[in-house]
């Protein structure tokens, strides 16, 4: 919209505010639709990897037929997938009328693209092709936990730049208090994120290792602060708090997580642990004024301040730990499709048992502010759905172990920094620009512009094999 040339500072302030303000959020299938509208992109792009798929979904692309000659072209895969993402990206989150037509078209040239009948899905396999399969998921890397992280972290990245414009659904920006949103997703998946990887890894050193690997947070969590502080720049206290962000949550949440992992080592136990912390805090949040706390108590000391940063710690471990549990089941030797299948049924049995009670057993509405049970719950499910569709596709879509997407590799190799990057030049943009009073063709304009300049220095880094370490 168009702001009044005489507008003032403060006063385009107070609109920044309350565009971003007492929201209260969507449903749980619109959530799960666009999880799909979005994360399908990936799906459909790692499916196109099979033979054939890829020159439909250049035709999709590029409106007309596309010889195998550019087709192999690898610049070429890597721009449509480029464009891809950013289309399911524009298509959910700012057109949200279109998301049913767009996942149908997918699902239709995926189904066209694959060599298989519907029916042969859940066949058998000869011993070649099952051979094959098993070496492809014994990888330590899994190709379809890489898509899922990296096109998470796209959806984060556009996200946050993106709410900033009147493009972007206001009932997709986070709620205030209760409910859930598309962004109210983004801390909850971050976490898991990290997590899912974490789980595979040989925990090392003591507590001193994990403080001196966990300080870059630290640092960046204060540079952050400061850098608000001093360039007066628009902040929602009720997030966080007053001084609060999310990179010392990262860093209380990782302190406390590996401290526990070196003293667990079962990843079953550490998702039971971590529910049973969810499920405790949950009982302190109704029953022992937790809640009234958070919500109404007045900010007049440095916790006090803070208290939604400090009191979601305790959330943010359980969801951590409960990832663990998902990344280290997804982690472990299988030596045949059968028990790859099982593994699939497992996860896919669990989620829908979380899914019943979160609609059945627990009473009260999902907070992110609070990080209470319902929330971790809800974000737990939206991932383990994600990663679902994507592990399905692979495992009995694909006719041949899918190469994985240099986009993808090249998203997951430095995940930290591009979010760090994507926080930076959002505000850049908003110090430069007026974003809510932007016109859609120029808001359009400058995240298309973002993003593949994200993309665009992640696949440089990834060729010149360069992982930076924050």
């Amino acid at each position: 919209m168009a702001c009044p040339m005489n507008m003032t500072d403060a006063e385009y302030r107070e609109l920044q505010i309350a565009a971003v303000s007492h929201n209260n959020g969507t449903t749980y299938a619109e959530v799960q639709l666009q999880a799909i509208a979005t994360y399908y992109v990936s799906v459909f792009r790692s499916r196109s990897r099979c033979p054939e798929a890829g020159v439909l979904t250049c035709q999709i692309l590029f409106s007309g037929p596309v010889s195998q000659k550019y087709l192999g072209n690898s610049n070429i895969r890597t721009i449509s997938e480029v464009g891809a993402l950013l289309i399911g990206l524009i298509v959910s989150l700012t057109q949200p009328q279109y998301m049913p037509l767009w996942i149908a078209v997918n699902i239709v040239f995926v189904l066209l693209s694959s060599q298989r009948r519907i029916v042969d899905v859940l066949s058998a396999t000869d011993k070649k092709q099952e051979k094959a399969i098993v070496e492809h998921f014994s990888r330590k890397r899994k190709s379809f936990v890489t898509v899922y992280r990296s096109t998470m972290l796209v959806v984060v990245l556009f996200c946050i730049l993106a709410v900033d414009f009147n493009i972007f659904e206001r009932r997709f920006t986070k709620t205030e208090t209760f409910g859930v949103s598309t962004m109210d997703t983004g801390v909850g998946a971050f976490i898991l994120n990290n997590s899912i990887v974490t789980a595979s890894r040989p925990q090392k050193g003591g507590l001193l290792r994990i403080l001196k690997s966990s300080l870059p947070l630290v640092v960046l969590g204060l540079l952050r602060l400061l850098t608000v502080k001093s360039l007066d720049y628009q902040e929602h206290v009720s997030e966080y708090g007053v001084h609060w962000n999310f990179f010392f949550t990262l860093f209380f949440t990782g302190i406390v997580s590996n401290t526990v992992r070196a003293l667990v080592k079962s990843t079953s136990a550490l998702f039971m642990f971590g529910l049973a912390i969810a499920t405790a805090y949950q009982w302190v949040l109704d029953n022992y004024g937790g809640e009234q706390y958070i919500l109404e108590h007045p900010r007049s000391s440095i916790i006090h301040a803070n208290k939604e940063g400090v009191c979601s710690i305790v959330g943010y471990t359980a969801l951590y730990l409960m990832g663990c549990g998902i990344g280290g089941h997804l982690s472990k030797d299988r030596y045949t499709k059968r028990a790859w299948t099982i593994a699939f049924a497992e996860l896919a049995g669990l989620t829908m048992t979380m899914w019943l009670a979160l609609t059945w057993l627990v009473d009260a509405e999902p907070s992110r502010r609070m990080m209470n049970l319902p929330y971790i719950i809800w974000a737990f499910i939206t991932t383990t759905s994600v990663l679902l569709l994507v592990f399905f596709v692979e495992l009995f879509i694909c006719d041949q172990p899918v190469k994985e997407s240099k986009l993808m590799l090249a998203i997951n190799r430095n995940q930290l920094f591009l979010f760090l990057l994507g926080n930076l030049l959002t505000g850049l943009v908003n110090q430069t620009t007026r974003t809510n009073c932007a016109s859609d063709e120029r808001a359009y304009t400058i995240l298309i512009a973002y993003i593949c300049i994200l993309m665009g220095l992640a696949l440089g880094l990834h060729k010149l094999k360069l992982t930076l370490k924050l």
